[in-house]
């Protein structure tokens, strides 16, 4: 499975935000940025990230079943 992202428009500092959603797999969905908890999806209706600085970033998402998919990803202006 694969995670899917919906990236908004940053807003004034508040940073980008993220909408990740899992295509596949079987919730709930463990969400990790830089090996560091982000969240826990339970229900596979998405989880909003906040970057609040430029780098980048390692996303990989973890299902019930303990599968797992990563992607990576450069923020260049929070």
């Amino acid at each position: 499975f694969l995670p899917k992202f919906d990236i908004n428009q940053p807003q004034t500092g508040k940073g980008v935000s993220i909408e990740l959603h899992a295509d596949g797999g079987q919730a709930p969905y463990t969400w990790l940025i830089n090996g560091e908890s982000a969240g826990k999806d339970q229900t596979a209706q998405g989880l909003r990230y906040a970057f609040t600085h430029a780098g980048d970033y390692v996303i990989t998402v973890v299902d019930h079943l303990g599968a797992a998919d990563k992607v990576s990803i450069r923020v260049i202006s929070p």
